[in-house]
């Protein structure tokens, strides 16, 4: 009990010298600080540890072709540890990817072919690219790499006697990844049970290649680390750690990342445009918004501190938009927000305004004559995705939710006409944040273009 009152009193006093001084906090302090921490091995070692310059990495299996929004807290941290000197190496599961992670799921994944993993690979780590730094030749120059270069060459027999001996059944069984599918009757095949046993080798591969001490992952990975973990203290007799962020939930329990929609919000333009990623961040409710500061916008607490509610939205929408995607992408989301948002009625802007294309507002060209003769609003709410189906179409403009260049429509049976037209364009509202642009044109067609 006197060892840990003196211990305590010693972080005190040195967290009243750092206050006095220049000195940052120990940047472990800060990850707590922002809520950047679920799970880690002995917060005094881990402190201890990164006290000098140290390398670690994070593995991100390629299952899809980019990474999303959720993904954040654990590319910002990784961020953050950069930029406080500490290396980070990204693993790209070339190999376990091919396996299936079963953490946090209910069933299997599905199997990818290694083409399908290859391509994925390499989105992936063109997202990760643009928040960490690759260039240089200081210590902390981040590294991609792939766990596939290694189980290559492989033999399973070669693979048992060296690593599967130091995993007991009784350790594997008990991790949350397994012992929630079991309790759950929907059982878990070898190959998803093995799936803790490669993970832990690739922390021993590159502990014992790279001299990398440190994992980090979501608070599903838990299980995953400490494998590692333990397979580092039996091989190499060295101590090792880890460290989860939580998963980051809005107000209502939601995870962040998903749409209203159902969809994922994604982290390459091909997939969610910048303009619907910069309003996703613009329109976080005030209750998540200074959560989100902290744990996934490059803003320091401070400043986070000093923002009213409205700023906050804007600066959180700004900074991870423009990382995300660059000035451009960032400059085309607030021209395309500005110029739906800025009037209620779209008519007080001139006609010539909405002949510009508007950069990820999806976009349906149909023929003039379609207009003449009648243009059904429900075939073009579904056309345009707007509605996934004309009894959707019919409940949301029963609902007051549709609206015509900024006029509510409560009749389902409403068709488009000239009158609608403002130049050439027609803008539909769906709730207060889904937007599609009608053009007519006078081809003898109607398709779908994709978001400019």
């Amino acid at each position: 009990i006197c060892l840990a009152m003196m211990a305590m009193r010693a972080r005190t006093a040195a967290m009243m010298r750092r206050r006095l001084s220049t000195e940052p906090e120990p940047i472990l302090d800060e990850l707590i600080a922002r809520g950047c921490v679920h799970t880690s091995t002995s917060v005094d070692g881990l402190r201890e540890f990164l006290d000098r310059p140290r390398t670690f990495y994070t593995g991100f299996d390629p299952t899809a072709d980019s990474l999303h929004i959720g993904n954040l807290s654990i590319l910002m941290t990784m961020r953050r540890l950069q930029q406080r000197g500490h290396k980070p190496i990204v693993l790209i599961g070339g190999a376990t990817a091919l396996i299936g992670d079963p953490s946090g799921r209910n069933t299997e994944r599905p199997l990818l072919s290694p083409e399908h993993v290859l391509a994925n690979a390499d989105a992936v780590s063109n997202v990760v690219k643009k928040f960490l730094n690759f260039e240089g030749d200081s210590f902390c120059r981040a590294e991609l790499v792939n766990n596939m270069d290694w189980y290559q060459g492989m033999d399973l027999i070669s693979f048992l006697r060296s690593t599967g001996k130091h995993f007991k059944i009784s350790s594997m069984i008990a991790k949350e990844s397994v012992r929630s599918r079991l309790d759950a009757g929907s059982g878990l095949t070898f190959t998803e049970f093995s799936y803790q046993a490669l993970q832990g080798y690739d922390f021993l591969q590159l502990a014992q290649s790279r001299e990398c001490f440190l994992q980090l992952g979501g608070a599903d990975q838990w299980g995953n680390i400490t494998a590692g973990i333990n397979l580092i203290r039996q091989r190499m007799g060295s101590p090792s750690f880890g460290l989860t962020m939580p998963l980051i939930t809005n107000q209502a329990g939601v995870k962040l990342g998903k749409s209203t929609g159902g969809g994922s919000v994604w982290l390459c333009p091909s997939k969610t445009s910048p303009y619907d990623l910069y309003q996703y961040l613009y329109t976080a409710h005030d209750a998540d918004v200074y959560n989100l500061l902290k744990t996934i916008s490059p803003l320091s607490l401070d400043e986070i501190s000093q923002l009213p509610p409205r700023e906050a939205q804007r600066r959180l929408a700004e900074s991870v938009t423009l990382m995300a995607h660059g000035e451009d992408g960032l400059r085309n989301a607030q021209e395309t927000s500005q110029q739906l948002f800025s009037s209620q009625n779209p008519k007080q802007l001139a006609a010539e305004e909405w002949d510009k294309p508007l950069s990820g507002v999806p976009e349906l060209r149909i023929d003039i004559a379609n207009l003449d003769r009648g243009e059904s609003l429900l075939g073009l709410l579904c056309q345009s995705g707007l509605s996934q189906s004309r009894s959707e179409a019919k409940r949301l403009i029963g609902g007051g939710g549709v609206k015509v260049n900024g006029v509510r429509v409560n009749d389902p049976t409403r068709n488009l006409s000239r009158d609608d037209l403002i130049g050439n364009t027609c803008l539909v509202q769906v709730g207060k944040h889904k937007h599609a642009v009608i053009r007519c044109n006078s081809a003898a067609m109607a398709a779908i273009l994709p978001p400019s």
